[in-house]
């Protein structure tokens, strides 16, 4: 494999590096998953402790008791779907751009000139789709 250009290795950095764009310390995020997945598996735990008897279990109460469970089930269940994925730097870096020239700092020209570069630095070649025919 031959070695990269440098303009090939920051196309790739726009692509691929990553940005905490949440709004919140990458390290706190870290924790706070870890966190909100033992309070789920605790509240669990919780639930069955409370709802099974001290004593043995006789067969035929087996169905009340999955019963009460589910029906006191609380919806805290971990949802992966909360977790936000980081920004791809050449977002990051238009979206620090767009600011500076609504604050002034910079021209809305020099704007669309780092925007473009970064869109053609990031641009992904689509597969071809061949036409379906019947």
């Amino acid at each position: 494999m031959p070695p990269k250009s440098p303009q090939q290795k920051k196309a790739e950095s726009y692509k691929k590096d990553r940005r905490n764009t949440y709004g919140e310390n990458s390290k706190s995020s870290r924790k706070g998953i870890a966190g909100k997945k033992r309070r789920h598996n605790r509240a669990e735990r919780r639930l069955v402790r409370e709802a099974l008897p001290a004593t043995s279990i006789e067969p035929e109460c087996i169905e009340e008791i999955e019963g009460r469970l589910l029906a006191k089930s609380y919806d805290t269940q971990f949802r992966v779907e909360l977790k936000v994925p980081d920004t791809p730097l050449g977002e990051v870096v238009v979206r620090k751009m767009e600011r500076r020239a609504c604050l002034g700092m910079i021209s809305s020209e020099e704007v669309a000139q780092v925007a473009n570069q970064v869109r053609r630095r990031t641009k992904t070649k689509q597969p071809c789709n061949p036409v379906e025919t019947r």
